[in-house]
């Protein structure tokens, strides 16, 4: 996990690096990024989870996912929160036999970000910020008995690194297989990435092994769950690619991966690994 982390933070400043050396283009054509945002998203999460609590296998992820985030952009500030839900199920293929388990995920992150270091290309920024945030899990598989129905919730203090760079495709005249005439409309992007690490996160887990029950009774739900803290559980990241259009609104496309565990393998131990591909529609409120 530290590997990993240290690989991530080595990426970001090498990104730094080559986006301080490019040249500078007229500013003023640039649109501003300023006011308040609403973007609502849709796409697709895979991956992999284990949790000893109910079975030692790990099981691949197959889940639609569906967000909504609200961002305030100021000089120096960018406030928000963002809304995800995960709802499908996982999957663990045996050479015989096959598991899967009905999964459905609330996580909600309130974030917020200070464009710390000054920059001669205003076209490039650099954040550092925090977050805090809370996922929430639920996953029944009826053929567990008394371990049908899982339950945990991790609860996140995130430290937050994010560089964003905006640039401009000038119109053009190109032509299509060499053959057809046209112009290259002007567009404008904005490239952005984050990485982020949990400092510390306090789990609320079954504190032993097949939870529930069968008939799904609420009654015993949380019954003999117990909290747990972690340091560095994980780590999380978030590369998107933005299309500025002349109104202010924006598409954007997303990759985000986060990782997680609650530490070596014991009879309690949940790892989790999630990789989602968005697809948004920002709007520009004011």
């Amino acid at each position: 996990m530290i590997r990993k982390i240290t690989f991530c933070l080595v990426l970001c400043a090498i990104t730094v690096s080559a986006f301080s050396q490019t040249n500078k283009p007229d500013e003023s054509s640039l649109p501003e990024i300023k006011g308040n945002y609403l973007g609502i998203s849709a796409g697709m999460t895979f991956g992999s989870m284990r949790d000893m609590s109910t079975s030692p296998l790990f099981y691949s992820a197959i889940l639609p996912s569906v967000a909504i985030d609200y961002a305030s952009i100021h000089d120096k500030w960018i406030y928000g929160l963002n809304f995800t839900t995960l709802n499908g199920f996982y999957l663990s293929l045996m050479d015989t036999e096959s598991y899967s388990t009905s999964a459905n995920i609330f996580d909600l992150d309130i974030f917020v970000f200070n464009n710390f270091m000054k920059s001669n290309d205003d076209r490039f920024k650099q954040f550092i910020g925090g977050s805090m945030t809370n996922s929430s899990h639920i996953r029944i598989n009826q053929s567990y008995g008394n371990a049908a129905l899982a339950f945990n919730n991790f609860s996140d203090v995130n430290l937050n690194y994010k560089v964003s760079f905006q640039y401009r495709l000038a119109e053009k005249k190109k032509k299509f297989l060499k053959l057809i005439p046209y112009t290259r409309k002007e567009k404008y992007y904005l490239l952005s990435g984050k990485v982020g690490v949990p400092v510390y996160t306090l789990v609320y887990s079954p504190g032993y092994t097949n939870p529930g029950n069968s008939t799904l009774n609420s009654d015993l739900l949380f019954d003999g769950y117990e909290y747990n803290s972690k340091i560095f559980s994980g780590i999380n990241t978030d590369i998107s690619l933005s299309r500025i259009l002349k109104n202010g609104n924006m598409t954007k496309f997303s990759y985000i991966w986060n990782a997680r565990t609650t530490g070596s393998v014991t009879e309690s131990t949940i790892d989790i690994a999630h990789h989602t591909f968005l697809f948004t529609l920002v709007f520009k409120i004011n």
